[in-house]
């Protein structure tokens, strides 16, 4: 009994046999790595690698129980339809190695050039078989056993041959021989390469055995597959008179490309593949039309044992409650939402209601308004029509004095006179302008007129006042165009309007009129008219508000703030 407890018991591993179909080669390195890595002993084997048999058929040898399992490839389709029980377990090489190779010098361009030529073709050479017959060559070449000899090409016996894509062309490469090869994928020929299989007695009688033997298998190729440099190291080693370093590589490499592990799964097996392939056998006569295939694709045992999933069911059963706890929620929330929606409804027809009831309001205040300004407007215009009358009185009066005959000194006051009452006739204009405005019916007058008069016409009018102060009173417009089109009246009312204020406002110094050509265009002017004085100025605070309507810096009688220096901008045309 201490025995047994200080020493663990060893279960004794099962003897299997693999019979391989090729001599040692990197294409065998996945059962070679499942081996040496212990993937074989850790499934409870003990795996032997038996070396191919010249002659022998592998098929025959795993049927009669000589060997557990071997290597073949697509052929065992006709294997199994000749009566023998095999089973494809994996499909390692999901292409074929096979090929056909013709000698460069014969001038075969396109494997049309073959036709009456003579073709070796090895025993399990079925893939170049239907390519030959997909391209319409069969019957059009001559086939003779190929015994694996280049030299037979060489001379002349044959202009091509079959070969292996691992192996044969690397030793063509490495002597040197140039060569043309036709690849039968070019026409859809499509063979699996390389097939690990058994019988249907072992499945059935050693059911766990297979599966595990299977997945230690393509087990061993993973590694493989990712340890290259070493399983060549290996190889190297154990088989140094077979192989070469180099060949090795060059195997390595074309049996990634054949296996393609990045994109198919190690050993996976197409049903459709399978199929096509039992329909290209049939068109060569080699199988029967429709040949049942459910003898031949291994199917894995299935197991129910849901211990590994138990983490997902409870993950699965936690987010369930999570929902349902959500779903509640939601539930709650929606109709809290309802509830909160009829209020809000409710609320909206009251609002409503207000709305219209203060929108009713404000129409009935806006059309007194409007009534009240456009009663407004007649009365401006009708004291504005009164007030016309007696001024027209007065220009005509002066207009009798000036005709009867009266001194320079009574002409030029006349003349201040009929200036003052034409400025107040431009007020009662600016009048009926403002409430024509405010009725949107203001339009500017466009005439032509003479700058120069204007701006003298405006120094006339406030001379006197300028001069009783002791205030000088200059034109500048010599920077603007003689003659100009738009409103006379608006403009020489702004003028008077700004130096009348710079006259009130200054108290020593002098007043500048002044006109400033800014930018033309075609017959378009933008003038700077500026009326400048050395008044008190305007506090920077007020400066902003100016120019609103009837606003004015300070509003008290005693008022002593204005502008230093009014500056305005006008567009207007000069009329050439």
């Amino acid at each position: 009994m201490l025995l047994m407890l200080a020493h663990p018991i060893v279960q004794a591993l099962e003897t299997v046999t693999l019979q391989l179909h090729d001599s040692p080669q990197f294409g065998f390195a996945g059962y070679y790595a499942a081996q040496i890595m212990g993937f074989y002993r850790a499934a409870g084997f003990e795996v032997r690698l038996l070396k191919a048999q010249p002659g022998v058929d592998g098929a025959d040898l795993v049927t009669r129980g000589a060997a557990d399992y071997g290597l073949g490839n697509a052929g065992i389709l006709l294997q199994q339809a000749q009566g023998k029980p095999v089973v494809s377990l994996a499909a390692l090489f999901q292409h074929s190695r096979r090929c056909l190779v013709a000698a460069e010098d014969r001038h075969i361009d396109t494997v049309h050039d073959l036709a009456g030529r003579t073709i070796l073709l090895s025993p399990d050479a079925n893939s170049v078989l239907a390519y030959l017959h997909t391209e319409g060559l069969e019957g059009k070449v001559k086939i003779l056993p190929n015994l694996g000899k280049w030299a037979d090409v060489a001379n002349g016996k044959a202009d091509a041959m079959d070969g292996l894509i691992t192996r044969d062309l690397d030793d063509l490469n490495r002597r040197g021989i140039r060569y043309k090869v036709f690849r039968p994928t070019s026409a859809g020929i499509d063979f699996y390469g390389q097939v690990l299989f058994t019988t249907r007695q072992r499945i059935r009688d050693h059911p766990h055995q297979v599966e595990a033997f299977r997945a230690a298998s393509l087990k061993g190729w993973r590694y493989a597959l990712d340890h290259s440099q070493e399983m060549i190291d290996w190889l190297l080693t154990h088989y140094p008179q077979d192989n070469f370093r180099e060949d090795l590589e060059w195997e390595a490499a074309q049996t990634r490309r054949l296996m393609v592990p990045d994109l198919v799964e190690i050993g996976y097996q197409n049903p459709d593949r399978w199929r096509h392939i039992a329909d290209t056998l049939a068109d060569l006569h080699l199988l029967p039309r429709d040949y049942p295939l459910h003898d031949l694709i291994y199917a894995p045992p299935t197991k129910f044992d849901l211990r590994p999933y138990y983490p997902y069911l409870a993950a699965a059963l936690a987010l369930i409650t999570l929902l349902g706890g959500f779903a509640f929620y939601v539930f709650w929330l929606n109709a809290r939402l309802r509830r909160q929606a009829k209020e809000l409804a409710h609320y909206r027809h009251r609002l409503e209601h207000l709305v219209e009831e203060r929108t009713e309001q404000l129409t009935k205040a806006l059309s007194a308004a409007e009534a009240a300004a456009r009663a407004k407007s007649a009365f401006l215009a009708n004291m504005s029509h009164e007030i016309r009358t007696p001024m027209n009185a007065l220009f005509g009066f002066t207009h009798m004095l000036h005709r009867d005959g009266v001194t320079p000194e009574q002409t030029e006051r006349l003349s201040k006179i009929g200036d003052a009452a034409q400025h107040l006739l431009a007020i009662l204009s600016d009048v009926l302008d403002l409430s024509s405005l405010e009725a949107g019916k203001l339009q500017l007058e466009q005439t032509d007129f003479l700058l120069g008069a204007v701006l003298d016409q405006v120094r006339t009018m406030i001379l006197d006042a300028a001069q009783a102060k002791g205030l000088s009173v200059t034109v500048d417009g010599d920077q603007a165009p003689l003659w100009l089109c738009g409103d006379l009246a608006r403009l020489r009312q702004a003028l008077f309007n700004y130096a009348n204020n710079a006259v009130k406002f200054t108290e020593r110094g002098a007043i500048t009129l002044h006109a400033l050509l800014l930018r033309e265009q075609g017959d378009q002017f933008l003038v700077r008219f500026e009326v400048r004085d050395t008044g008190i100025g305007v506090a920077q605070e007020v400066r902003t508000r100016l120019f609103a309507a009837f606003e004015q810096a300070d509003t008290s009688t005693t008022r002593a703030t204005a502008a230093p220096a009014w500056a305005w901008s006008s567009p207007v045309s000069w009329r050439r």
